[in-house]
């Protein structure tokens, strides 16, 4: 691939990615999943940060980590606490999805305040 080639590839990308935004809604394929407790799945300065926010936070609590991929190419993840309460996270997706597997697919949306991607429930 030429380097007009590359940089024109990017310039799409780019492109679909700030029209996605704009709408706010895009689809993105599970590419991997795994599960590990937070302590983890963090570095420890992160989880410093999480002890100051929550009061009863657990670094030893077990997670679910999905990795996606967005139609124009971008490589995120989301958490989801190992629970299977009414109003949990894991049970939405399941209701929504089903079981998490590698290459299904799921719709992503962009929140403009926190400037990031979420699975929609």
């Amino acid at each position: 691939m030429s380097l007009d080639e590359i940089f024109n590839e990017l310039e799409k990308q780019l492109k679909m990615e700030e029209q996605a935004k704009k709408v706010g809604i895009a689809k993105a394929k599970i590419v991997d999943i795994q599960i590990g407790k937070v302590k983890d799945m963090y570095s420890e300065e992160t989880l410093e940060h999480m002890k100051q926010i929550f009061k009863n936070f657990d670094e030893n609590r077990e997670i679910i980590r999905i990795y996606f991929e967005t139609e124009f190419g971008e490589k995120l993840f989301q958490d989801f606490t190992k629970s299977t309460h009414r109003r949990s996270n894991l049970r939405k997706f399941y209701t929504q999805y089903g079981k998490p597997e590698i290459g299904k697919e799921v719709t992503i949306k962009y929140d403009k305040v926190k400037g990031i991607w979420k699975i929609v429930f």
